[in-house]
């Protein structure tokens, strides 16, 4: 029932861009010709909105690793995820999007307009009911707003959903080198303060011109990926971009082109931030921080991974992660209002 969502659902094409590596690029030329840094010294992050993020990624993998059980001795309930045929018709005629069948729908996340949810909640599996429901006066589609339907819906199944329970015991079952609670949750809150950080310090540097080279250079890069990606699908980029991302090839490309100039102002933001700050490798970080990066990578030690991209892009990714660390620890966390 797309059209019976609440908000519109817009088809967004969206770009996973991985760590690649820099290719030789150095930036060794004056950039600030290119940029002007904003503030990057004692930046303020909202306290509430890192721990809030936290949790969200705490629930999204308590999501992934939830169990589902068919349920076949009792009515649908909230939280059920129940499958469903309905159709709706508004003074017994059919309408557009009104119509579906095999649709799963969490019972109480209030995807659906007004009283289709709590209509389903009761039913048993393989009957039928209508439910009438009320469009808001101010729903998308104007023909529907404001009327009421009357929807004919047939429970198929219900399922629903146990979350593991978030304890030191489920953080050691992931087997990603934590093993309670308290720390994963420091490495989470870490991470995403650093990233907090620097998505505003990136956004407050402003553009004086792109360096042509690096640009189109990013842009190969990111191409070259995906051509990549659809070789594995055994398809053309064309076919990648239509299949899998759901775009034409132009509109795909030109949001390439856009995150390509974004990589190119994060690293002469971070090239001139270093060098402002004298941030360099040390013997000792390259090979702390490079035999991460190389077990990160599926790499069996930093020696394997430098065969693989080569030590100038390892230390430049070094360098990065240090200088972001950097300008997290300067940083200051608020506390919200009142």
């Amino acid at each position: 029932m797309k059209q019976l969502r609440l908000g519109a659902a817009l088809l967004v094409c969206a770009i996973m861009l991985t760590a690649l590596s820099s290719c030789g690029k150095s930036y060794n030329y004056d950039l600030s010709e290119y940029i002007t840094l904003g503030n990057y010294k004692g930046v303020e992050v909202a306290a509430a909105d890192i721990d809030s993020q936290v949790q969200s990624q705490l629930d999204s993998l308590l999501e992934q690793k939830a169990a589902t059980e068919d349920i076949t001795d009792r009515p649908a309930a909230l939280a059920d995820i129940v499958n469903i045929d309905y159709a709706g018709t508004i003074d017994g005629v059919a309408f557009e999007g009104g119509t579906a069948a095999a649709q799963d729908v969490t019972l109480g996340e209030g995807g659906y307009i007004d009283g289709f949810e709590d209509g389903i909640v009761g039913m048993k599996v393989g009957e039928n009911k209508i439910v009438p429901c009320t469009f808001p006066e101010d729903y998308a589609n104007t023909e529907v707003a404001g009327k009421t339907a009357e929807f004919s819906i047939t429970l198929n199944s219900i399922k629903h959903k146990t979350l593991p329970e978030l304890n030191d015991a489920f953080i050691a079952s992931l087997e990603n080198g934590y093993d309670t609670l308290d720390s994963y949750k420091a490495y989470l809150r870490k991470t995403i303060k650093e990233n907090n950080v620097w998505t505003k310090i990136v956004s407050e540097t402003a553009v004086i011109k792109y360096p042509e080279k690096e640009v189109k250079a990013s842009y190969n890069q990111m191409v070259t990926y995906y051509k990549s990606l659809a070789s594995q699908y055994n398809a053309t980029l064309d076919e990648y971009i239509m299949n899998y991302q759901g775009s034409d090839t132009n509109s795909f490309l030109s949001y390439v082109a856009m995150y390509a100039k974004e990589a190119v102002k994060g690293e002469m933001c971070l090239n001139a931030i270093a060098r402002a700050e004298n941030i360099t490798v040390s013997d000792s970080d390259y090979k702390t921080r490079g035999a991460d990066l190389a077990k990160q990578s599926g790499y069996e030690d930093l020696k394997a991974y430098e065969n693989a991209v080569g030590k100038e892009n390892i230390e430049k990714s070094v360098l990065s992660i240090i200088t972001r660390e950097w300008c997290a620890s300067q940083a200051v966390e608020t506390a919200a209002e009142g």
